[in-house]
């Protein structure tokens, strides 16, 4: 949805390469897990998550793209804080390696951004998305690093 209400604020094929790669993989992701059983039942926050995309449809269509985008944004943030908990704990329950690739894409994406500058909005999802994906590509970085190596100066 966050991708689908991007296209539609800013109406620009080449800002919208990024946006509809991420609505691809995370449909072939889900159409992955809905044939392999990797399902669960769903936590408060992800339920508060399935409320706010419903509520995020409804301020579509009955205001406008633009407040639907930024509640799409913001619930992006929400739903990356329990990765980012989960990474603060424990660094080694991500790889560091494709949230770098992320914060790169994110980044180049930031960049097309502001080479095609239009408006403000058009630059609050890039800027998000490179903000939360370094924050874990940080914290799961730790565990790259031998602890003999980290804790040798301490």
């Amino acid at each position: 949805m966050e991708s689908s209400s991007y296209v539609f604020i800013t109406g620009d094929w080449v800002k919208n390469l990024l946006p509809i790669a991420c609505a691809l993989s995370a449909l072939i992701l889900f159409i992955h897990c809905l044939f392999r059983g990797h399902f669960s039942k769903l936590s408060r926050l992800e339920w508060f998550l399935v409320a706010t995309y419903f509520l995020a449809i409804f301020v579509w269509w009955y205001q406008s793209v633009f407040y639907a985008h930024l509640l799409l944004v913001f619930t992006a943030i929400i739903a990356y804080l329990p990765i980012i908990s989960d990474v603060w704990s424990d660094p080694m329950v991500e790889d560091a390696t494709p949230w770098y690739i992320w914060t790169v894409a994110y980044s180049l994406f930031t960049l097309l951004v502001i080479l095609r500058w239009e408006k403000w909005i058009d630059i609050v999802y890039p800027l998000v998305s490179v903000f939360l994906s370094i924050i874990v590509a940080i914290l799961a970085m730790d565990r790259r690093i031998p602890r003999t190596i980290r804790f040798k100066n301490a």
